[in-house]
């Protein structure tokens, strides 16, 4: 049940809000299970908030400070939040269906169970994030960074992850069929004889952050054929770089200093001792 001072709060001006946390610091907002609908949220810091069970449907929450929030179990279908820091937050079972979440940042967040179908994730960070059992389905990843993320068991039929840097990301029992992986990281990736890739397009792929392969033949993929590119690259002549070529955009390169940048922001977040609400 949401504290009624601080659901007050929350709706009144951006700056009354934004001021209060930084006269209570040691605060955690409880704003749990609160109808916050089409509330424009954007640029607040809702750090450590409880939204446990809130509805946040078609909220603004571009630019918002939600960094280790509690928001399981809630309702954000349809919000805007571009820009937004979800890092090291609790969203297991939340529901982020058809949402804008470009350039927002997930990384090491619990993602568990969550429904991001048809949501709109471009260049958004999912680094070390556990998105198990997740449904992405139909949903647009490009440019993603699922560096060392979690997405076992997870639903990403017709998901597209063009050009999303998946090192090291574990798919094991994950189903890929009608994704679109043209362009994608895959150095390391972790699979097993679950990971379902029916019908996958990828007429190009990298084994490293240097190279781009177009691939042997053409899209779409069966399972076998795919996972022997992944795991045999010999076979197709990856080895000796047939239609290899350099990554003249340089996006994987480019987005390295973002990626230890933001990694390091994460390794200072975690040493501050906290304790989810709720």
């Amino acid at each position: 049940m949401a504290n009624v001072i601080h659901l007050e709060l929350i709706t009144q001006h951006s700056t009354t809000w934004n001021n209060w946390r930084k006269e209570n610091p040691t605060t955690i907002p409880d704003l749990s299970g609160a109808d916050l609908t089409d509330a424009n949220l954007n640029n607040l810091n809702l750090k450590g908030v409880n939204f446990k069970g809130a509805n946040l449907s078609q909220a603004n929450l571009a630019g918002a400070n939600l960094s280790k929030a509690n928001l399981s179990q809630a309702n954000l279908t349809r919000v805007y939040a571009n820009d937004a820091d979800f890092s090291l937050g609790n969203l297991q079972d939340a529901n982020l269906y058809g949402g804008y979440f470009s350039q927002a940042d997930f990384s090491r967040a619990c993602l568990s169970g969550v429904n991001l179908q048809e949501a709109s994730c471009l260049e958004a960070y999912f680094i070390s994030a556990r998105l198990p059992y997740a449904n992405l389905a139909k949903g647009n990843f490009n440019g993603a960074y699922f560096t060392e993320a979690d997405l076992s068991h997870s639903n990403s039929i017709k998901a597209s992850f063009i050009e999303a840097d998946l090192t090291t990301t574990t798919v094991k029992g994950a189903d890929f069929t009608n994704a679109n992986l043209t362009g994608a990281l895959v150095e390391d990736l972790q699979l097993d004889s679950l990971t379902v890739f029916d019908h996958v397009f990828c007429d190009s792929i990298s084994f490293s952050a240097q190279t781009l392969v177009e691939t042997p033949h053409q899209s779409p993929w069966t399972t076998e054929s795919f996972k022997m590119l992944l795991n045999d690259k010999v076979v197709y002549g990856v080895d000796n770089q047939v239609q290899e070529k350099s990554l003249n955009h340089g996006r994987f390169e480019q987005g390295q200093n973002s990626l230890e940048q933001r990694l390091q922001s994460l390794v200072n977040s975690v040493s501050t001792n906290y304790h989810y609400a709720g």
